[in-house]
Order: structure tokens, then sequence, then C-alpha cells
């Protein structure tokens, strides 16, 4: 994000998505959910590579698990990541 805001360009490549998911999710959570929630990721086997900035992109998904954490504080059960 600072080299965009910076210069306005960024640097792209292929990523595997399911990779880079699975790993932001490992590294956002460890090696579980707090308050004893479940994550569920769920991704077919095979998908194309994203073109992409991956910080911009692991940034993004760590604000979307941040939120799906503090909405489902207080509820039993699972948040499933879903790329379908």
């Amino acid at each position: 994000m600072r080299e965009f805001a910076a210069t306005g360009k960024v640097t792209k490549t292929p990523e595997d998505l399911k990779e880079m998911i699975s790993a932001t999710i490992t590294d956002y959570l460890g090696n579980e959910a707090p308050g004893g929630l479940k994550f569920d990721f769920v991704c077919p086997d095979i998908l194309p590579p994203l073109i992409c900035d991956r910080i911009q992109i692991e940034q993004v998904l760590v604000n979307l698990l941040d939120n799906a954490l503090r909405y489902a504080r207080d509820r039993a059960g699972s948040i499933q990541v879903s790329t379908g």
C-alpha cells in the first residue's frame, strides 16, 4: 500500500489463490481461532493464478478475517471462508 501511495504503481505477480488464502488464515489465527470458533476454508483444488499485489490482497483478507471474528466473537459455531 505504501508503494502504491508513493508511486501509484504496484508489483503484480501470478499468485496461487488457494495457497495465499490458506497461508493468510494460518498466519492470522495461528493454530486455532479464539473463543472456540472454527474456521473452515472451502476452495476448489484447482484455481487459475491470480495476477495481483500479494501484500494488498493479504491485507484485505486480514481485514475480512478480523471483521468476521469481531462479529462472531459472542456466537458459537464456525466461520466459513469460501472461494465459490
